[in-house]
């Protein structure tokens, strides 16, 4: 009968020396980059390599499950994340299934409230019945040009940690009223900031980059974006403004187009929560999201959870 384990000493060299690398990394620099998020300070406490090994310790699948709380109806909530999901034989599907299923079930046991799948389109029937999809949209966006053909008057500079206070201040603002979000401290977003930055790092050079921005007003942090690109291609990844109109956000982005006024004009993609569009903003396209987020109640007998996109409050940066 498969068994689920910790991913640590013998196993998680084996799985570093063994496993296919992710994100597109040589195996060197995936290891690097597991060993590095192993140790931060957020991932040591909550992020946890697990895996389903059969009899004969050979691993099936594996997973990383995180420690997250969120607000649901107001109330403060355990929950379970599960992603980074990978299946390691050729049993199509069946052992990621059962992995999953694994892990809900332990944190079922442990108490937890709810659990959050993070996928893909293409993966989703490891999603446990009674889960459903936190209904989110792929958006093309493109960036208007300010009138003055220049940089906004909003004064915008680069983020740094000392800043992740007002970003999970700002957060927390804009999804207050909502039927579900994740809460968010600093070191769950410096994680996730980390995460980033790491796979620019350790991946082919100037492949990938992570921008992180912010607008003041006086000495004071007003509004902030955080911008990855792949290949050439923008994506959104968060964004904060203590103006609920968002007129911030498209400042700090229209000041990136001031800077390479001879470069090609941003096209953005990314996720944008419902009535939230900063008036600098033009929505090109729009898909269901390909990547996917789960959510389940937790314990025999719970009811299905059903959440329009006017309930909910996610960004990119939430996705496992």
């Amino acid at each position: 009968m498969p068994t689920l384990v910790p991913v640590d000493g013998a196993l998680l060299t084996q799985m570093l020396a063994t496993a296919p690398p992710a994100h597109g990394l040589s195996r060197e620099s995936w290891a690097r980059y597991e060993r590095a998020l192993a140790q931060s300070p957020w991932g040591r406490a909550h992020r946890h390599w697990t895996a389903l090994v059969d009899d004969g310790s050979r691993v099936l699948a594996s997973a990383h499950r995180y420690d997250l709380e969120g607000s649901l109806d107001g109330r403060r909530v355990r929950i379970c994340g599960v992603g980074d999901l990978v299946e390691h034989d050729d049993s199509g599907g069946v052992s990621l299934r059962l992995l999953v299923a694994r892990v809900v079930e332990a944190a079922t046991a442990a108490g937890d409230d709810l659990a959050l799948v993070s996928t893909t389109a293409a993966v989703t029937d490891v999603v446990p019945a009674g889960f459903g999809p936190l209904p989110t949209l792929d958006l093309t966006l493109r960036v208007t040009e300010s009138t003055r053909r220049g940089a906004p008057m909003a004064p915008v500079r680069g983020g740094d940690l000392g800043d992740l206070a007002m970003v999970v201040d700002m957060a927390a603002a804009s999804a207050h009223g909502t039927r579900f979000h994740l809460q968010r401290d600093a070191g769950r977003m410096a994680f996730a900031f980390t995460r980033k930055r790491l796979l620019a790092g350790l991946g082919v050079a100037g492949r990938r980059e992570l921008q992180f921005l912010v607008a003041e007003e006086g000495t004071r942090a007003v509004a902030y974006v955080v911008l990855s690109v792949e290949d050439g291609t923008w994506t959104l990844e968060e964004c904060g403004d203590r103006d609920p109109t968002g007129a911030r956000v498209g400042a700090i982005l229209q000041a990136m187009i001031a800077r390479d006024p001879a470069e090609a004009r941003l096209v953005l993609h990314g996720w944008l929560p419902a009535g939230f569009l900063p008036p600098q903003l033009v929505v090109v396209a729009s898909a269901p999201s390909a990547d996917r987020l789960y959510l389940g109640r937790l314990g025999v007998g719970a009811a299905a959870l059903a959440l329009p996109p006017e309930d909910i409050r996610v960004w990119r940066t939430d996705l496992m």
